[in-house]
């Protein structure tokens, strides 16, 4: 069914061939002129296992057949305590081009297919989304509980909102602040409305693929439906996943793809968009993996790197302070990959890393352009009670426009 997403018998090679040189333990002198932790797994567990040439060798036992029942449990644990941020291409790309990121998630897919994984926590995710559209377990109807009354929808329009489910249900203040900045920028819009689905990253990530692969097909056909021609997300993970998972899945969608800072940066170039009101601020910018290195590394395009920066500079009074590791360099939030779901501590600790990270750099707010960048960052900063305010770009937009 999934013949067109990578299958581990797919990476044969590069699994036989990996040197396990151990470069992707940290971000490299080339990249950053020192020498930093570049992987939120092996640094929480330590043992090799836990980074990339640990998953790596786990793939070429598992194709092998060297697995030993009685060793499941613990190489379930080391297969799925991976944020998926990809921070290790970074490194092995210098040598030799493997894309990390497509192998542990094929390596996930083994699993689930022998009946290995997923996690318990994923399968729990997995059976909200089968029943009721989404990871969170909510009501499907209550998808737009949240949508601000008065909001101007034009069911006619060309360009339409995905909103996601972590936007329509725990993060709803960014779903919020981005129709109306939508509203105040007067571009006219619609939203995918009652048949919008979870985009199916959370599945496919840990390795549940037919489930999302049907929310693919729906999501795609929905939108081709309302004849919209320019989908925008404010969510990188459902953005990664329709630029980069649903091609493979459907082939040509039809229709633009564009994260909603790359959208506005946009109607910034064309006057669309008219930043007026100070906001005298330090501050920071997280870049989100699936925006950023899920679409830059080993696929010869560039991640969205740059509109961020751009709005965030556009806006009167805002200082830009960056942290050490951003870009393609950028430290993992630690909430990807089923992380969040399965092992709250790594994703915990991982954010902590992050914080504190940022109020080196004297910032008052961290700024990222991800609802679940979002929702770690906080809990992390709630569990430091750390003397830093986070919000999403699209609420420091909104405010400024007004």
């Amino acid at each position: 069914m999934a013949d067109k997403l990578e299958k581990l018998e797919d990476f044969r090679e590069d699994l036989i061939t990996c040197g396990h040189c151990m470069g992707c333990n940290v971000f490299n002198w080339w990249t950053l002129d020192k020498w930093v932790d570049c992987c939120p797994s092996g640094k929480k567990f330590g043992f090799i296992s836990y980074f990339a040439v640990g998953r790596v060798e786990l793939g070429r036992a598992l194709l092998e057949e060297e697995i030993e029942p009685q060793d499941i449990e613990v190489l379930k644990k080391i297969a799925y305590a991976c944020p998926t941020c990809g921070a290790c291409i970074l490194q092995c790309k210098e040598f030799k081009e493997m894309d990390n990121i497509a192998i542990i998630e094929a390596l996930r897919a083994k699993m689930v297919e022998l009946g290995y994984g997923p996690m318990p926590e994923h399968t729990k995710f997995a059976q909200a989304v089968d029943t009721v559209n989404n990871p969170y377990g909510e009501s499907h109807e209550k998808r737009f509980d949240w949508l601000p009354e008065g909001t101007n929808l034009d069911k006619d329009a060309e360009i339409g909102y995905f909103v996601g489910c972590t936007s329509a249900y725990r993060e709803q203040e960014l779903a919020k602040a981005t129709v109306k900045l939508l509203n105040k920028a007067n571009i006219n819009f619609q939203l995918i409305g009652s048949d919008e689905y979870c985009c199916g990253s959370p599945l496919l990530r840990t390795g549940i693929r037919d489930k999302a692969i049907e929310l693919a097909k729906h999501n795609v056909e929905t939108i081709k439906k309302k004849g919209i021609k320019k989908v925008i997300f404010s969510c990188a993970g459902c953005y990664r996943t329709f630029k980069e998972d649903y091609p493979k899945i459907v082939g040509d969608l039809g229709f633009e793809v564009i994260h909603v800072t790359q959208f506005f940066e946009q109607m910034l170039k064309e006057g669309l968009l008219k930043l007026k009101k100070s906001i005298n601020k330090i501050i920071t910018y997280h870049d989100p993996c699936h925006m950023g290195r899920h679409i830059h590394l080993t696929k010869k395009k560039i991640g969205v790197f740059d509109a961020p920066r751009n709005l965030l500079k556009a806006i009167p009074g805002i200082e830009l302070k960056e942290m050490v590791r951003i870009r393609e360099n950028a430290w993992c939030c630690g909430a990807g990959g089923g992380v969040k779901a399965a092992f709250k501590d790594l994703a915990l600790t991982t954010a902590i890393d992050r914080i504190e990270e940022a109020l080196s750099t004297g910032a008052e707010i961290l700024v990222s352009a991800c609802p679940f960048c979002r929702r770690n960052l906080m809990d992390a900063i709630n569990a430091k009670n750390a003397s830093i305010d986070f919000k999403d770009i699209v609420e420091l937009l909104e405010e400024s426009i007004d």
